[in-house]
């Protein structure tokens, strides 16, 4: 695991992977903690060859609801996206209870933002289709899995202020 925090410490993860900004590291917790770069780094080359994200895994362990887990080659986390998104190919999703094998989901990390998925992108541009999505007043829609500006709280990781989110380098099937 390289970082897990708290919905209600949300503004505190919202640094892309590629910057520095490590919180607990030598003292992890599940509210608030995240890797410095150099050790994500040297945990990434010794991992599998892919990365994922749960939530509430502190409580509920590993649920099949409300996870990703992607292949390194189909996007190493710390890239940014540039401007906008891309689709990116999954081995496993799911997104308050809508699910897919080997599809593709919208993925987005730009330089003052941490690495989330796009719901709506990802049914609107790579296929994966998931209904009954938020839109926030801004003209947003919900963002999954980080970087929760506008967020549904029917996804198990922006349920309640004490929802967690995780990111391993590894499997976690």
């Amino acid at each position: 695991m390289i970082q897990s925090y708290s919905f209600k410490y949300r503004d505190n993860f919202s640094k892309p992977l590629s910057q520095n900004t490590p919180v607990n590291e030598v003292s992890p917790s599940w509210e608030e903690y995240r890797l410095s770069h150099s050790r994500m780094t040297h945990a990434f080359r010794d991992s599998q060859d892919k990365w994922s994200i749960t939530c509430n895994y502190n409580t509920q362990g590993f649920a099949f609801a409300d996870f990703v887990e992607v292949p390194v080659s189909s996007f190493n986390p710390f890239s940014k996206t540039g401007d906008g998104g891309k689709c990116i190919d999954v081995d496993n999703a799911n997104i308050r209870g809508y699910k897919c094998l080997g599809c593709k989901v919208y993925v987005q990390q730009k330089h003052n933002r941490a690495l989330h998925f796009r719901p709506h992108r990802s049914s609107n541009q790579c296929g994966f289709n998931i209904t009954g999505l938020k839109q926030c007043g801004d003209g947003n829609w919900e963002q999954s899995f980080g970087f929760y500006r506008c967020y549904n709280s029917d996804h198990r990781c922006s349920s309640s202020p004490n929802s967690t989110t995780q990111m391993w380098f590894g499997s976690t099937l």
